[in-house]
């Protein structure tokens, strides 16, 4: 794993449990570049933002990526707005697309998502398989979301939370969401 990357990491696999006092993540804590063809393997603990490719997505691309570890965030500070995500804990901006959450993730406040916790990037062509728990903003893609496109996800993984619950977005402020599809029986909600 790299602290920063504004280069392309591509065809990496990370087979490591780790655990951090702050930002955890598969291969890069910080990217503002292109992650590729990638797999996440170990688990993954935090204190801020986890990922299981990146912790922070600052503004790249992130494609074609798996996340089989589990990923777990138990937040300092339970009003920040930091966030646990199967591929991403945070996206600034940015394409998150064509990627695969298999992994359990689960924060221990807010924003909590199964590929993304936190976003204002676009997130298109995902899949969710993995079980996604929090409490507060916990969504079967997106945990919660500002901005960007959300389309064409889908998500069969179980979303347990106590509000702002959703099968693909769990709170929404801004965006369009379209054309997702989810497992009813899973998570039972409607975005």
């Amino acid at each position: 794993m790299t602290n920063n990357s504004s280069g392309t990491i591509s065809n990496c696999t990370n087979n490591i449990t780790a655990s951090s006092t702050s930002m955890a993540a598969g291969m890069a804590r910080v990217s503002n570049g292109i992650i590729i063809n990638s797999v996440n393997n170990g688990s993954l603990t935090g204190s801020a933002m986890v990922g299981g490719i990146t912790a922070w997505n600052a503004g790249g691309e992130i494609t074609n990526c798996i996340n089989n570890g589990k990923i777990y965030s138990h937040y300092q500070f339970p009003n920040s707005t930091y966030g646990a995500g199967g591929i991403a804990g945070m996206a600034n901006s940015g394409n998150i697309s064509n990627n695969i959450n298999i992994g359990t993730v689960e924060g221990s406040h807010r924003n909590v998502g199964g590929i993304i916790g936190q976003s204002a990037a676009s997130a298109n062509n995902n899949i969710n398989y993995g079980f996604v728990k929090g409490v507060n903003a916990v969504g079967g893609i997106i945990g919660l979301r500002y901005a960007g496109t959300v389309s064409n996800n889908f998500n069969s993984g179980v979303v347990n939370g106590t509000e702002n619950v959703g099968c693909i977005v769990g709170l929404n402020n801004g965006g369009t969401i379209s054309n997702n599809h989810y497992d009813k029986q899973m998570c039972g909600e409607e975005d």
